[in-house]
């Protein structure tokens, strides 16, 4: 069934919601993989694309019953193939998938992927909402979550502290390796690639631009 949109089972051809869901979760795992293999170019990577829409159309109504993976983790999931970071989404949905089949779920917190589904939610949130602020160089975008693990966004401070040891902004950069130094390096990078210049020893065509930071 993999790779294809045409037959996915109803409800009647099965003896649970249980069965029916297992069995959804085990078909969006080997479609992701085939995803992971194949790409989500031409036909077949489109086909599969389109299969893993109708599978995550097909669990949200049987989803909002069941406390794992959860609301969050499921739009998180959705919103891995949107963007289709499908490396992440792939060891995400298997490890679902795994833990559905032998119940682990129910004894241990299952990692959904190379980060939390939370803050990974938060991350995607954050630079949304910098790039509908239209922030330059830096900004640190705060969020705050409600008790079910959805991320709010609060406010945005395009003017953030660099204190090396005190401000939040390069506290949260060494938490995901980023050194002060390289911090401050970043910030000017960006900065001066508005203009078509670059920092002496960064060879960088006039007019070319970096990708936008969060």
């Amino acid at each position: 069934m993999t790779g294809t949109t045409d037959r996915l089972p109803s409800i009647g051809d099965y003896y649970s919601a249980t069965q029916l869901r297992a069995d959804r979760w085990s078909t969006l795992r080997e479609t992701v993989e085939s995803l992971s293999l194949d790409g989500t170019e031409g036909r077949k990577g489109k086909k599969l694309v389109s299969t893993a829409e109708a599978l995550f159309a097909s669990l949200e109504p049987i989803e909002a019953y069941w406390a794992f993976p959860g609301r969050v983790a499921f739009d998180y999931l959705r919103r891995l193939l949107d963007q289709r970071a499908i490396e992440d989404l792939t060891i995400s949905v298997r490890r679902v998938a795994r833990a559905l089949a032998t119940g682990a779920y129910r004894r241990r917190t299952i990692p959904l992927g190379a980060d939390d589904a939370e803050a990974g939610l938060a991350g995607m949130r954050a630079l949304q909402a910098y790039r509908a602020l239209e922030c330059r160089d830096t900004a640190r975008i705060d969020f705050r979550s409600d008790a079910h693990g959805e991320p709010f966004f609060l406010e945005a401070n395009p003017l953030a502290g660099l204190h090396p040891s005190h401000s939040d902004l390069p506290i949260l950069a060494a938490q995901a390796g980023i050194g002060f130094v390289e911090l401050i390096g970043l910030i000017l990078d960006a900065g001066l690639a508005r203009y078509g210049l670059a920092r002496a020893g960064l060879c960088r065509p006039r007019g070319e631009r970096l990708p936008r930071t969060a």
